[in-house]
């Protein structure tokens, strides 16, 4: 499988409101999918879903969580990089812009923050024994 390299936003999709993908099944069919340039209002949801795939998948695209079951490895994978591509820059700086925000509001939050993830996150998959 080649690199996955993500490419900033296509001015089509920008236009448009996204881009359409075909993706495989894993039962072998195909299906086109439309995946959202995601709007600044639905940012929050796109921040809690940097974790979960899934999540991430099914707000960009409108699709269930359980969506993501019926995919092959690398249609998850192109979606997930295409939704990346298409919202990454500016997201990045909206998040930048509220980690900013937040500091102002309440100095040293990030660390704190960071500091409880880091004592709350399972074990990374190399540490465990």
């Amino acid at each position: 499988m080649e690199e996955n390299n993500p490419k900033p936003a296509n001015p089509m999709s920008t236009l448009n409101g996204g881009e359409e993908i075909t993706i495989t099944k894993t039962d072998g069919s195909n299906e086109k999918v439309f995946v959202k340039q995601l709007p600044v209002k639905q940012y929050e949801k796109y921040l809690e879903a940097q974790a979960d795939e899934a999540k991430m998948i099914a707000l960009a695209c409108d699709k269930t969580e359980e969506f993501c079951d019926t995919l092959t490895p690398d249609s998850h994978e192109l979606l997930v990089t295409t939704i990346e591509r298409m919202n990454e820059s500016f997201f990045q700086r909206w998040y930048d812009r509220r980690t900013k925000r937040l500091e102002r509001i309440l100095p040293g939050a990030q660390e704190k923050i960071l500091a409880t993830l880091r004592t709350t996150s399972p074990k990374p998959l190399s540490s465990a024994a």
